[in-house]
């Protein structure tokens, strides 16, 4: 693998051919490097954990710097003995971690990255392990970011972290950068989300794996890089609200679409390691290295802070609306009022009147004998006046009847009877002779 990377087993960095060279020595540069003390060469390859030997180096040579194989004692062969898979991986996880430098320096002017593996790795370890990139802010802060093509198992994730802390302290920042490709990135649903003051907006959610969920449980970071946005996991807790006295969860309208009965909680600003799902506020490149000391991740922890502010407020709300679900379903009709027909009349009700009983005419009795023999020549008297008739009876006011009720009126032939009765009876008659 000469001509590309070594591993110094001085600095406990990463070497690039071409590239600078001061404080490099030419050839083996044998000394004592390394826990057991054992003499041997500076550089190592990481893939066959051989020698390598750096030449030219001196100013004016026409060729470049490069790595080569030391001549294998047995063999003499200047290879790398190591299988072409292994070295194949090696390759593409340090030029993942040289890409992410050179993005990251162009977004973050003035701030010195290199790559470099904790000391506290012996070179055994060292020479499977991936470089991380270390970011030196100007004022001594640490960002300690790993760039993996594939997470290695649990506990090699816990003894990178403690080495990270280890060899830069506790202080340092140690962030996992990862791919947005299907081996390390497993959609979930999406969440729609309205932050505190913010527009409605929908995040999008990852499932996590027991390898993620390993390195928040240590305390690190895990971000996914897509192009020049960065996406910052937030813990989804996914709940169903378990009705209460006096809550109907059976909504018929839009919230039954919704599934108004499910809602979720938030963990922050890591997620908690029993998150169902994590949610992802992106931020861009130039957000996230906007200071010269460290990641500024105010603009991904404001939008989580801002989430965390409007949960309880929507849980009330949604249950209030079972309240209100539940009261609409359970109070009773109103009573109809009382129709006219059913009000009790304002007089007790008496039969319509009919036509007034008429009483029969006193029979007219003749002059008595003895009278008129008694005055022949006296003029004649008139005849007594006609009885009165009788005055019609008062009958009692008619009672209210219900609309479109009309009290019945005597047939109109009686009327005429009893007038032309009446009419009969005024008539004077002649006396009798």
């Amino acid at each position: 693998m000469g001509g590309d990377t070594a591993w110094d087993r001085l600095t406990a960095r990463l070497i690039e051919m071409p590239g600078p060279t001061a404080g490099l020595e030419a050839g083996l540069a044998r000394g004592v490097y390394g826990e057991a003390g054992a003499v041997s060469g500076r550089y190592m390859c990481r893939a066959c954990h051989g020698d390598l030997i750096l030449r030219p180096i001196t100013p004016g040579s026409r060729q470049q710097p490069h790595f080569r194989h030391h001549s294998n004692s047995e063999s003499g062969a200047r290879d790398c003995r190591a299988p072409a898979g292994d070295r194949q991986r090696i390759e593409r996880e340090d030029q993942a971690v040289v890409v992410l430098r050179d993005l990251l320096v162009r977004a973050w002017p003035g701030v010195g990255a290199s790559l470099e593996i904790p000391r506290s790795t012996r070179d055994s370890e060292a020479a499977g392990t991936r470089p991380a990139l270390v970011i030196r802010g100007m004022d001594g802060q640490l960002v300690v970011i790993e760039r993996p093509q594939e997470l290695p198992h649990t506990e090699a994730i816990n003894a990178r972290v403690r080495a990270v802390r280890s060899h830069y302290g506790t202080a340092a920042v140690h962030v996992w950068f990862l791919a947005k490709d299907p081996e390390q990135f497993v959609p979930g649903a999406p969440l729609e989300v309205k932050p505190h003051g913010r527009a409605k907006t929908v995040h999008a959610t990852v499932l996590p794996t027991t390898r993620q969920r390993a390195i928040t449980a240590a305390g690190s970071s895990v971000y996914w890089l897509d192009g020049d946005q960065v996406l910052v996991p937030y813990g989804v807790h996914d709940f169903t609200h378990a009705p209460r006295p006096g809550e109907n969860w059976e909504f018929a309208d839009w919230r039954a679409a919704k599934q108004w009965h499910r809602d979720w909680r938030i963990s922050h600003p890591l997620p908690d390691s029993d998150a169902t799902r994590w949610g992802l506020v992106t931020v861009t490149l130039n957000q996230l290295t906007a200071t010269k000391t460290t990641f500024d991740l105010r603009p991904a922890h404001d939008t989580m802070q801002r989430l965390a502010h409007v949960e309880r407020a929507r849980w009330n709300r949604r249950r209030a609306d079972a309240r209100e679900l539940h009261a609409q379903r359970h109070t009773p009709p109103d009573a109809p009022g009382p129709s006219l027909a059913d009000e009790p009349a304002a007089f007790p009700t008496a039969p319509p009147p009919g036509p007034p009983a008429l009483e029969e005419p006193a029979p007219q009795e003749p002059f008595a004998q003895g009278t008129r023999d008694a005055a022949p020549d006296q003029p004649p008297q008139p005849p007594p006046p006609a009885p009165a008739s009788p005055p019609r009876p008062t009958a009692p006011p008619l009672p209210r009847s219900a609309p479109g009720h009309r009290t019945p009126e005597p047939p109109q032939g009686i009327w005429r009877t009893v007038r032309r009765f009446l009419a009969r009876n005024r008539t004077p008659r002649s006396p009798s002779r």
